[in-house]
């Protein structure tokens, strides 16, 4: 984890949530979706993002980077988020909503349904 250089992981707990992306159809998704990934807590918390690796080489846990982020359609990309989470807090679902705006992923911009997976 140092290798991130993220600086925040006193009183954390990384979680790492490998995610599989199919386009389907439609527009191309140049990267946006790991944006629309959420994990939840046993907190009062809305959700936690992902931390982002800045292309940092991280075992097990491997983001999608470069031409794998440009999905189009019939393509699909694996790819692995890191939610750093605090201590006293575990995990219990991941939400995925498609019409998030990943310019604010902070903020709770979609107005669709959240698509959820227990975690476990």
């Amino acid at each position: 984890m140092e290798k991130l250089g993220v600086g925040l992981l006193e009183g954390k707990t990384p979680y790492y949530v490998t995610t599989t992306y199919a386009h389907k159809g439609g527009a191309e998704d140049v990267g946006t979706f790991n944006f629309k990934l959420l994990l939840h807590g046993t907190d009062q918390q809305r959700a936690y993002y992902s931390a982002a690796s800045w292309g940092a080489k991280f075992e097990p846990c491997q983001e999608a980077s470069g031409s794998d982020l440009r999905l189009t359609e019939g393509k699909s990309v694996t790819t692995c988020e890191i939610y750093l989470v605090p201590e006293n807090v575990q995990p219990v679902f991941v939400g995925f909503q498609g019409d998030r705006d990943y310019r604010n992923p902070s903020l709770e911009t979609g107005t669709a349904p959240e698509v959820v997976w227990k975690v476990g």
